[in-house]
């Protein structure tokens, strides 16, 4: 969700004023992930064409954050960034109450969620396990898939390369993608779901996951999101930082979702910040959906 505020002096460039006869302005740059249950009344609609306007900022910020390169048409790969407000201005104040204000909101319900998913990252009461003699074999079903495997994985031995992973180093095929002309305008992940009938992989299918939330703490990488058209119950959920040196695993127990919101912290090294982490990173998100 974007945080709103009813007082419109303090609208920076980058917010969006509200329409339809409500007051205020929602605030792109202060998103964060909430579940359905820590919603309360219902003030009113936005129209279409400001939600639509919304996906558009809030693709603009995503691609800042994790410095996606967008082409401007020009040539040239570049990132059109917002003028942050002037150190010690009213509005850098007020956005600086605003981000203390939606990070207690956000860490109450990811407190809770995590709570009340018990630190298990799958949705299946007894979690059913793929029924491959070999990765070996899980390979052969996966070439016979939509999905493009990189060419490194031939030269690891089995010992050191797990079904897990196998999962998560496979890409989708470009016929899997949407195509440019269906593309929703908000820049996110593909999550690539496997469809799985009695432990074997049959299909992969890909849904857009998008990140609406990206902090550091603690020397640990917490990232949340959305992702409606995945898979809820009896599905398993496997997550990974994907960096240019290889692939960071999730902190055990800290991840997961539920009702369409996911949660995963990663690890940081001591000597790598967020920011370049998220420079060179992307997260991978892969489901196993049982039949």
């Amino acid at each position: 969700m974007a945080q709103t505020y009813f007082d419109c002096v303090l609208a920076g460039e980058d917010d969006l004023m509200l329409d339809n006869n409500l007051i205020g302005f929602v605030q792109p740059w202060n998103r964060y992930t909430l579940a359905m249950d820590d919603l309360s009344l219902c003030l009113g609609r936005i129209t279409e064409y400001l939600s639509d306007k919304l996906a558009e900022k809030v693709a603009e910020k995503v691609a800042e954050k994790v410095a996606i390169d967008v082409d401007d048409g020009s040539g040239k790969e570049s990132i059109q960034k917002t003028t942050p407000p002037d150190p010690g201005s009213l509005l850098w104040f007020f956005r600086n109450m605003e981000v203390e204000t939606g990070w207690y909101f956000a860490q109450q319900s990811l407190d809770r969620l995590l709570n009340h998913a018990g630190g298990q990252r799958s949705l299946v009461p007894n979690t059913p396990t793929l029924a491959y003699s070999s990765t070996a074999v899980l390979l052969d079903d996966l070439r016979r898939l939509p999905v493009v495997l990189t060419d490194h994985l031939e030269d690891l031995s089995m010992e050191d390369l797990s079904m897990e992973n196998v999962l998560i180093t496979a890409m989708p095929a470009d016929d899997l993608l949407p195509k440019a002309a269906d593309a929703a305008p908000v820049q996110g992940i593909d999550a690539l779901i496997f469809q799985v009938n009695r432990g074997k992989i049959q299909q992969v299918r890909v849904a857009p996951a998008i990140v609406s939330n990206m902090d550091e703490k603690d020397n640990t990488l917490i990232i949340s999101g959305q992702c409606d058209q995945c898979p809820g119950e009896n599905s398993e959920w496997i997550f990974s930082w994907k960096t240019s040196t290889g692939f960071v695993q999730p902190i055990p127990g800290n991840y997961g979702a539920e009702q369409g919101v996911f949660w995963v912290m990663f690890p940081l090294g001591n000597r790598q910040s967020k920011i370049e982490q998220g420079a060179a990173g992307e997260l991978v998100i892969r489901i196993l959906a049982w039949e």
